[in-house]
């Protein structure tokens, strides 16, 4: 195609970016960096100044989308011009790259004008394919016909069932006992690749068929199961169904099945740790019981013991960290329980950590525990 759209999209661009330019049109990106890195190591082979390739590729992709519409208006006007005699190949590719090329009412009008063009050629194609191959087998030319039915012009469309059927008697006339192992290996390959592979089946078979035959139908048996059939050889199963779909068919199983068991073991975990806490709760279960029993006296013997041997007792106790483990069971066991009985519990040390202001918080039971020795020393007299 001529360049009349590229040249003119190269011109428009600065002096600087136009050796750039002729660089994306050539390969793209790619292109361009090659490009970059031989000129780099030119320079480096003879002392000269290294390129910076970052800023030489940002240049590139900002022109890239403009120079494609540019060379994709030059094939389509080369493909309008040429739309009969064209290859469909060629054709379709100039129509597909429409997509990201054409920009602009008049490339528009191009891509629509191509797409109806190719429509046209490819029925127009395969009328003439049909005819051809109707025409070869009438002559005899049953090779011919089966690799030319595998070349059909418009993709996936079927044999009309008359010439297939035709098409399937010629290739099984083929396949005798009294054919040539050359002619078995170049029908069967043909056959191979044609739309009717799976229905065609041997007149005959040899009766002492040779290994060359036999190798050349185990290797074909997955294309032409009813020939080996005939010959004995079971066909293998196609590989491609089971690794494209059963393959991915079977991964997500494990992966829907392994969360599964993991909630109920984090769960399990924090209810299966408690108990060995539960050896170290029945520690402070002495304690609440001179607590219940006799509520003044614990408070008496805290009050002396609070300036340091009391702290000196305790902090050995507070400081495992299993504690705040049995507390917390404590309370738990208080609420289901007694949900009274833990207040006390819990403020008893608090009582004798904090000498005075403790037992002001506690205006009933506090005062009584505090000043009991002064005040059970005058009750006496009374």
């Amino acid at each position: 195609p001529a360049r009349t759209h590229r040249k003119a999209a190269l011109e428009a661009l600065p002096a600087a970016e136009q050796v750039i330019g002729e660089q994306v049109l050539q390969g793209g990106l790619p292109a361009v960096r090659q490009a970059v890195q031989k000129q780099n190591e030119q320079a480096k082979a003879q002392g000269g100044r290294e390129v910076a390739a970052d800023p030489l590729l940002a240049i590139a992709e900002r022109l890239l989308p403009d120079l494609r519409a540019a060379e994709w208006l030059d094939r389509a006007e080369a493909a309008v011009a040429d739309l009969d005699e064209l290859d469909l190949r060629d054709l379709r590719s100039v129509v597909v790259a429409a997509e990201s090329g054409a920009k602009g009412e008049e490339a528009r009008a191009l891509a629509e004008q191509l797409q109806t063009g190719l429509a046209a050629r490819v029925e127009k194609e395969q009328a003439a394919w049909i005819q051809e191959l109707t025409e070869t087998l009438a002559d005899g030319r049953t090779v011919r016909a089966l690799r030319l039915s595998s070349r059909p012009p418009k993709a996936g469309a079927p044999l009309p069932p008359e010439l297939a059927a035709k098409l399937a008697e010629a290739a099984s006339a083929g396949l005798t006992a009294d054919t040539h192992d050359d002619r078995w290996a170049t029908v069967l390959d043909a056959l191979s690749y044609s739309p009717v592979h799976l229905t065609v089946a041997p007149e005959s078979t040899p009766e002492k068929p040779s290994e060359a035959l036999v190798a050349t139908v185990t290797k074909l048996a997955s294309r032409v199961p009813k020939v080996a059939e005939a010959f004995g050889i079971e066909a293998p199963a196609q590989p491609a169904r089971r690794r494209s779909r059963g393959g991915k068919g079977k991964k997500p199983a494990p992966k829907a099945a392994a969360p599964a068991p993991t909630p109920p073991t984090a769960a399990e975990a924090p209810t299966g740790a408690p108990p060995a806490p539960e050896a170290e709760a029945t520690e402070p279960t002495p304690a609440t019981e001179p607590t219940s029993s006799t509520e003044p006296t614990p408070a008496t013997e805290a009050a002396p013991t609070t300036e340091t041997p009391a702290t000196d007792a305790a902090v050995p106790e507070t400081t495992p960290e299993p504690q705040p483990d049995a507390a917390t069971e404590e309370v738990a066991e208080a609420q289901e329980a007694t949900p009274q009985e833990a207040a006390p519990q819990e403020a008893a040390p608090d009582e004798a950590t904090t000498e005075a202001p403790a037992a002001a918080s506690t205006p009933t039971d506090a005062p009584g525990d505090a000043e009991g020795g002064p005040e059970a020393a005058e009750e006496p007299p009374a």
